[in-house]
């Protein structure tokens, strides 16, 4: 099954966001997104959940679920398939959960 969105459409759902966070609620919020995307960095937080950043912090990933060993293995660069559903933007950032 086909997601609704890729890489490409980043900069159309941000710009909706800031333009009127009533249509991009709408129109991306629960949507599912899916794309190969070049990893920067993890962080696991103090309450337990994780947050990758991929393409120079465009996009967060949330609370990710999976094998903390796999992305323990992941380097600056690697290319990561990331799915995931438009949860929110904050400071121009696409975040998706699992």
């Amino acid at each position: 099954m086909a997601s609704d969105f890729g890489a490409a459409d980043v900069p159309n759902i941000v710009n909706t966001y800031r333009q009127n966070s009533i249509k991009f609620k709408r129109d991306f919020v629960g949507k599912t997104f899916s794309a190969n995307l070049r990893f920067d960095s993890a962080t696991e937080h103090w309450w337990g959940a994780l947050t990758a950043t991929f393409n120079g912090s465009s996009i967060v990933c949330l609370s990710i679920t999976g094998d903390t060993a796999k992305i323990a293995d992941w380097n600056p660069g690697d290319h990561i398939k990331v799915d995931g559903t438009v949860y929110d933007v904050t400071l121009g950032t696409l975040q998706l959960k699992p």
